[in-house]
Formats: structure tokens, sequence, C-alpha cells
């Protein structure tokens, strides 16, 4: 019996084919995961820049709330100056303007309770000046009992767009006034150029209302305008964030902001979409050229050992069934550097300038330092003195007779009495020295390099400008005053000794009769 044996026919792929395929196939699932690599590493990078540009934002409007609370702090100074206190509105006006002179604003404002303007320094003293009571947004400090900013407002006085920094303030005896200091809009601009963005980027301050106060480009054309519909419907979402939109010009970006947890302004950084997205089409583009590279190369090496390795399984067919194939391609790696770390996060609450409250270092009656602001003047007195061997001089006086005047004639003129004292003194007093009250009819005087008997001097004639008679609510009234001396270091090296020696003196000077200066003899 015969078999016949029939072979298939089948013609199996060269040696050549077989390696280009081997290169395809080696190097497209590279590509491919390349790509993909590429893709999660840009969506990577993208949240990060976005991240950066909402720290951006956030390091702006945190200097923005250092620049206002400045401006807060010396409005707060000025308030407490004694001829506002006093309603001598017109020695106020020059006082304004000479503080003016070291602020970051362009003009100081004050504003009676009914919205009228009572002075400003863009204007002679006495000039007829605007209500703004149909301005709510220049009462804020009124209203809260407190520090507070306008809105961007169009200002009456000055005619250009203005931000009111306001502290509630007394101007007179019993009424409270607003004090504005108002900021131009150029001065917040340059806190944002002072940023150095990249010149393609968009950087805005919004107040309240999402009204552009500020902007990096174009400020003359957009300031006083709303911002975007995308961007005011973000941040009324959220303090922080970002959201794809377009600009007043028409560029489309993705806006990141701020919102400052002080004044509710935001400040929005606007990066340009095509920005984020170049860098991924450049490295797709880099990266499919060199594939395509890699591939013709591949291929035109493994056509080439193909045709050697051919040759050689023609010549030699046992070598060649052994012959094993070795990597041709060399794909070079794809090296990623890490993101740098993010910027750390603005100077919580406890980096806000706190802001010492006048009340608590100064007499709420009279306006001067109180105990616990003489105590921390005497102690850093006393440590210049213990530096350079200087004196100093503790005066303390009494009222002889207050307690009369107050019952007979009431509290009222008795508080209009101290306050008259106060000022008298502080009158007689020079810029060096300091005048506090410590309660009742007590005050306390610090003179600065002086000694015992220009004291004493000085003490006698303190008398004589304080027994001088009173005209208040048609009523005269007469005092006099006893005046205890202290001195360092005869009487003491620390505040709390030479103040009790000064009043031990202050006591023994009323024991002799009254109306006398009497020095601590320890």
């Amino acid at each position: 019996m015969r078999r016949f044996l029939f072979a298939p026919a089948f013609d199996a792929p060269g040696v050549r084919t077989s390696l280009s395929l081997l290169v395809i196939a080696s190097i497209l699932p590279i590509a491919l995961i390349s790509i993909f690599l590429m893709v999660h590493f840009y969506a990577q990078e993208r949240a990060q820049l976005l991240n950066n540009v909402t720290s951006a934002a956030r390091g702006m409007i945190g200097s923005v709330d250092r620049d206002i609370a400045v401006t807060t702090a010396a409005l707060q100074v000025l308030g407490t100056s004694r001829t506002l206190h006093a309603g001598k509105l017109a020695v106020f006006h020059e006082r304004a303007i000479n503080a003016l002179r070291d602020m970051n604003a362009e003009n100081i404002a004050l504003m009676a309770p009914n919205g009228q303007l009572l002075l400003t320094t863009a204007r002679r003293f006495g000039a007829v000046l605007p209500s703004l009571a149909d301005e709510p947004s220049l009462m804020r400090a009124l209203e809260v009992g407190g520090p507070a900013v306008s809105d961007l407002v169009w200002g009456r006085v000055s005619g250009h767009f203005v931000v009111a920094v306001e502290v509630p303030v007394k101007c007179g005896a019993n009424s409270t006034c607003s004090l504005n200091a108002t900021i131009t809009p150029q001065r917040f601009a340059q806190v944002l150029k002072d940023q150095k963005l990249p010149d393609t980027w968009r950087a805005a301050l919004l107040d309240r209302n999402g009204t552009i106060v500020a902007r990096s480009h174009d400020a003359e054309k957009f300031v006083g305008r709303k911002a975007t519909a995308g961007v005011l419907r973000q941040i009324g979402i959220s303090a922080e964030g970002h959201v794809e939109t377009t600009t007043l010009e028409g560029i489309a970006v993705v806006a990141s902001h701020s919102r400052s947890p002080v004044n509710n302004w935001t400040v929005v950084v606007a990066v340009p979409i095509n920005e984020l997205s170049a860098q991924l089409w450049q490295t797709l583009g880099w990266l499919v050229a060199a594939t395509v590279a890699a591939l013709m190369i591949g291929l035109a090496l493994a056509w080439f050992l193909g045709g050697r390795i051919a040759r050689s399984i023609t010549a030699l067919t046992k070598p060649a069934i052994a012959l094993g194939s070795g990597d041709v391609l060399s794909i070079p790696p794809i090296a990623f550097k890490e993101a740098n770390e993010m910027r750390q996060a603005l100077l919580d609450a406890g980096l806000t300038l706190h802001q010492a409250r006048h009340a608590a270092q100064h007499d709420v009656l009279t306006g001067l330092p109180n105990r616990t602001l003489l105590g921390k003047v005497i102690g850093e007195q006393l440590q210049r003195c213990a530096v350079d061997g200087s004196t100093l001089v503790i005066l303390y006086l009494d009222l002889d007779g207050f307690k009369e005047i107050n019952d007979q004639h009431g509290h009222a003129i008795g508080d209009q009495l101290l306050r008259e004292v106060g000022t008298r003194i502080s009158a007689a007093v020079r810029d060096a020295d300091m005048v506090a009250r410590l309660g009742g009819d007590e005050f306390v005087i610090v003179l600065a390099h002086s000694d015992m008997d220009s004291a004493a001097a000085f003490g006698t004639r303190l008398i004589e400008i304080i027994s001088t008679p009173y005209r208040i609510a048609d009523i005269d009234v007469e005092i006099s005053a006893s005046i205890g001396i202290a001195s360092y270091p005869s009487s003491g090296s620390d505040h709390a000794t030479l103040l009790k020696m000064a009043d031990q003196a202050m006591y023994q000077a009323k024991q002799r009769g009254k109306r006398q200066v009497c020095v601590a003899t320890g």
C-alpha cells in the first residue's frame, strides 16, 4: 500500500518581513504608552500650573490686604489727634495734609454721620463740599463700627474712580465721624504689577460687587466695569478656584481667583488656554516625529540585518536555526522631570497685622494715654536711661477741689473739666514728654532728660496753668492741683516704684495745704 504525503502550500514570511513586523510591534506600543504618559503628565502639569496661578492670586490679594491694613493703621493714628477730638477742624485739616505725604493715598477726607463732607485735603478748608449720603459704600465704617473699605466709587471731589479706606473717629464731644483715605486704581494696579506675572497673563482686582478696581492690562478701558459672567459665577461659588472663560478682550483663558477673608475683594489671574495646551502639542509633535524616525531606522536596520540573516540561513541552515536574534532597536527612555514643590500657602490671621485698637491704650474720656501705655512708655524710657545714663522725672498730679465741682454741677461738667485739664497739661509739656490719665482726677507726666529742680519749677508753673478759671457751659469753675515728683535713678529704678514714690509725694503735697509741689525724698 502506498502512502501519499501532501504538504500544505504555505508561504512563511521571510526574516526581513518578520523583523520589520517585530520593529513595528516593539515601537508602536512604546509610542502609544509614551503618548498616554505624555497626556497624563500634561494633565498633572496643567493642574499644577493652575494651583500655582491660584497661589499667585492668593499672594496678590494678600498684598492688597496688607496695603489696605497699612493705610487703615495710619488713619487710626491720625484719628487720635486731639485737634479732631476737640473739633478744631481747621488745625486737623493741616495735620491731615502733612500725614498724607507718608501714606499711599490720594486724599484724606472727614465725613459727618449724615454723609456731609466736613473737610478734604483735596480742597482748601472751608470750601463748599458735597454730601455723600447717597453713597452707602462710603459709610461702611459708621455702619459696622470699625475699619472698612468701600467698593470702587466715582470720586465727586477727585473726578475719577477711587476706593475709600474708612475708620470711625471721634470728631467732637459726642459725635462719631468717618475718616477716609482714598486710594486710586493706579495704586492697586502697581501692587498687581509688582508680582511680575508673564506678559500674556491677565490679573484683575475685583471689589465685593465684582467691579474691576485695577487691572494689569488696559486698565483705563476696563476699570469700573463688571468682570465676565463666568468669573462672577465662579467667585460666587467658592473663595478660591478656577474656570475656563473668556476675558473682556475675548481671549480664551483659564481664570484662577482668590478672595480676601478680610475685605471680600477678589484677585483673578487668567492664563491663555493656548499656553496651557501649547506644551502638550509641541511635545506630542516631537514624539510623533521621533517615533516615525525610529520606525524608519528600525525598518532599515531590520531589512539590512534580515538580509544578512537570510543569507546566513540560506548558507548555513543549522547556524540559522540556532541563531537568536537580539534587540536591534534602542528606544531612548522619556525622562520626566518632576514638577517643583508647590509654593507654601499666605500668612494665616496670626501674619495678619494685628492692629492695635486705640481704645486699648488710651483713656476714653480725654484721649490721653492710659495706665497700660504709660507703663510701657516708662519702661522703654528707663531702658534708654540705663544705657545712656540720662534721667527721667515722673510728676503725679491730683486735682484739688474736683470732687466738689463734680458733685455740685454733675458728671457732664466734671468730664468736660477733666478734658480741658488734659488739654492744658498737654499744651504745657514738650513734644518729647508724655501726659497720661490714670483715672478719676489723677494725671501723670513723664519728663525725659529732666531733673528734680527743673521738674519742680515746671510743676509750680503747671499748677498756675491748671488753676486758671474754666468756663464750662456758662459755669465758671476753679480748681488747683497737688503734684508729687519722683525721678530715676534717685527715687527708684522701675516704673512701679517711681509711680509709687511720686504718688506718696503728691499726698504729702496735699497734706501741706494743697496747691503744692512735693519732691520724693526716697
